[in-house]
């Protein structure tokens, strides 16, 4: 049985990302992009600079965070530097909803508002 994530994830993917009014190239960008935002919501975790994202994380991000634009950038990166395959418009999407994360955190504080952040910092002495 779906939990309550996964229901709203695939009510979002049919009435924000793939309704029937939304256009997209071809029928292959469209079916790649389904499968990358598939591949996305089912990561387990993605490792990017060093940090590592959780599948909560991600999932959290996309139900809450992304919108269809992220996935328009996404897409005309992936066109941009002419890739054609799903796992590759993946990476772009991770990254778009990644950056765009940050860039709303950024906007906080620059609006000076406060805001959270988790971090580790590890320092390695060389004597």
């Amino acid at each position: 049985m779906k939990n309550i994530s996964e229901i709203r994830f695939v009510k979002e993917l049919k009435d924000c990302y793939f309704h029937r009014d939304r256009k997209y190239e071809n029928i292959e960008i469209k079916q790649k992009a389904l499968e990358a935002m598939l591949m996305l919501w089912n990561a387990d975790n993605v490792e990017c600079c060093g940090h590592v994202y959780s599948q909560d994380m991600i999932r959290n991000m996309m139900l809450n965070k992304m919108m269809p634009e992220e996935l328009d950038d996404a897409i005309r990166r992936w066109k941009e530097h002419g890739e054609t395959s799903a796992e590759q418009l993946y990476h772009h999407l991770f990254l778009t909803v990644v950056l765009a994360n940050a860039l709303e955190l950024f906007h906080k504080v620059m609006r000076g508002e406060s805001i959270l952040i988790e971090c580790e910092i590890k320092v390695k002495v060389v004597a």
